[in-house]
């Protein structure tokens, strides 16, 4: 709460500054004017510090101390933004929440979106990605250098600097950097001698980093970096990208998960298979986990993902049916009631469901792999049908009458297919039943 209280009284010591300063006829001229940041009263915190705006969109209106060459800096910096990222800046006609722009001798923003009305003063019209710096702490940004991690990369040398401007180099603990790798090249970093008193150096790079030293603080463009953190906050402007699938084959039968790789799959709002809407979990950016829906029709699946940013490209992966087949059931026959069965072959397969008194081998094992009755002398057909689009069979069976109570059956299918007649047929696994 202390820290809380620090940044907002100097919020508003530096509003007051701001407020009571004239307007600056060369304000294009002005030297770099530092940049105080604070939380404000919004009690949220997420990506740095503030809370985003809803769809990206920050509505905002100009204060009368900015001028027209202002206003059009202000775009020209708002347009660095939107044109990477789905962030759109609107003139505001009545939103509640909204940014009000002045002109002043200082660089000022809250974090992120604060409710109502919030005011953004800007000094450096002259610099358009100090402009832009300015920008990213209303879409929620703080400092690359206060991540809660930043001890790692550099040390602060708090000696050296402006004691007025302490709180621009204090760790944000409730920071959340995305797992992003730190960033030097941010354009919310500060340079190596930013608010030092008489020049003097307030940020030194640790090693390995050395070579940052120069480096660091640029205004000049957005950083990857920078820009990846935005999307990963607000949306791309491009819908995701599926390059590989694995499995790329699978089969109907008890068909797994299906991991895409790709890119921008942390902005997927629905998985398609086939057109219709299917479960999905992302585990990064790049990785995305799809559930198949139960027993896909064999043949070529599409997938495709929908983003904020519209739709992917359609993938293509595999559905096969399942050889050998198998058959699956209850492990009892009642003599009263049918039982419901299922083989689970390929499309459009006769299935010949046979059944046996033993299981002892065939002599024809061309024709029933598994085998079952000595020279079939046992063996009996149950029943044929034909297999779905999903390569399934449904049957249902019915103890014969008179049999005693615990006697034991085989069941087995062979399944062929009635345009390509070859032997040996397909046989599936032998599966025990008791009679009760």
């Amino acid at each position: 709460m202390r820290s809380l209280t620090i940044l907002s009284a100097i919020l508003i010591a530096s509003t007051a500054i701001a407020q009571r300063s004239p307007i600056d006829r060369d304000a294009f001229a002005r030297l770099p004017a530092g940049c105080v940041t604070s939380l404000g009263s919004s009690p949220h915190a997420r990506l740095f510090g503030g809370q985003s705006w809803p769809n990206g969109v920050v509505p905002y209106a100009l204060h009368a101390s900015v001028t027209p060459a202002m206003a059009q800096s202000l775009a020209a910096a708002m347009q660095e933004i939107s044109a990477r990222v789905r962030v759109q800046f609107v003139q505001r006609t009545n939103e509640a929440d909204y940014v009000l722009v002045r002109d002043a001798n200082i660089n000022s923003s809250p974090i992120g979106r604060q409710g109502g009305l919030q005011t953004l003063f800007v000094a450096n019209w002259g610099i358009r990605f100090e402009v832009v710096h300015a920008l990213m702490h209303v879409l929620g940004f703080w400092h690359e250098h206060q991540r809660p991690d930043r001890d790692t990369f550099v040390q602060v040398q708090s000696a050296n600097v402006d004691p007025t401007r302490a709180s621009e180099f204090a760790v944000v603990p409730i920071g959340n950097t995305y797992g992003l790798p730190y960033d030097f090249d941010s354009v919310m970093h500060f340079g190596a001698t930013e608010a030092g008193v008489n020049g003097a150096t307030t940020i030194v790079a640790l090693p390995p980093n050395q070579s940052q030293q120069a480096t660091m603080g640029q205004r000049s463009q957005l950083s990857a970096g920078d820009v990846e953190a935005l999307r990963r906050t607000y949306g791309s402007l491009q819908p995701p990208v599926i390059t590989g699938a694995s499995p790329s084959s699978i089969p109907s039968y008890q068909a797994p998960f299906v991991t895409l790789t790709g890119l921008r799959f942390d902005e997927t709002t629905r998985v398609l298979f086939r057109s219709a809407v299917v479960n999905f979990l992302v585990q990064s950016p790049t990785q995305l986990r799809v559930t198949p829906p139960l027993l896909p029709a064999i043949g070529p699946a599409q997938i495709v993902i929908e983003s904020g940013a519209g739709q992917s490209q359609s993938f293509t992966i595999q559905v096969t049916g399942l050889n050998p087949p198998r058959i699956e059931g209850p492990p009892v026959l009642n003599t009263q009631l049918a039982f419901p069965f299922r083989v689970y072959s390929d499309a459009g397969r006769y299935n010949l469901l046979l059944a046996a008194f033993n299981n002892q081998p065939s002599v024809a094992p061309g024709i029933v792999s598994l085998g079952i009755g000595a020279n079939f002398t046992s063996y009996g057909e149950v029943a044929i049908g034909l297999s779905d689009a999903s390569g399934l069979w449904n049957v249902s069976l019915q103890g014969p009458g008179g049999l005693a109570s615990g006697t034991s059956i085989w069941l087995q299918a062979v399944v062929f297919d009635p345009a390509n007649f070859t032997l040996p047929l397909s046989a599936s696994n032998v599966l025990p039943v008791r009679v009760f």
